[in-house]
Formats: C-alpha cells, structure tokens, sequence
C-alpha cells in the first residue's frame, strides 16, 4: 500500500520538464508585478531624494586680459 502513495498524483508529474515548466509559468505571471514594485521604488525614491533645488546667481570673478 506505500508503493502506491508514492506515485505521482498527475501524469504531468512524471517529467522533469514539467516542474520547470511551472516555474517559468508562475515567474511569468509574476513578473509584471515585480517590474512594477521596482518602479514604484524608483519613483518614490526620487520623490523622497529628488525634487527641485532654488535656482542661485553664479557669482565668479573672471580675469579678463587688460584693455589698452
């Protein structure tokens, strides 16, 4: 009776390739919500960290060559 509790439940779990098959399926569905956490990350960072700085006069000496 244990040797049949340890058949597979589908006939699909028979091969190997099956297992990465669902993987790759279940990465592909999640994927899309992966990109759009990163994304949501960046742009709150840049709302955080960024934003506009006051614009200031460049004040410079510049030595110009004498007039005669």
């Amino acid at each position: 009776m244990s040797e049949l509790r340890r058949l597979p439940r589908r006939l699909t779990d028979l091969t190997p390739a099956s297992h990465s098959k669902s993987r790759f399926d279940s990465l592909r569905v999640r994927l899309p919500y992966y990109i759009g956490v990163a994304i949501l990350a960046v742009l709150a960072l840049a709302w955080i960290d960024g934003g506009e700085e006051p614009i200031r006069p460049i004040v410079q000496n510049i030595d110009g060559a004498e007039q005669s």
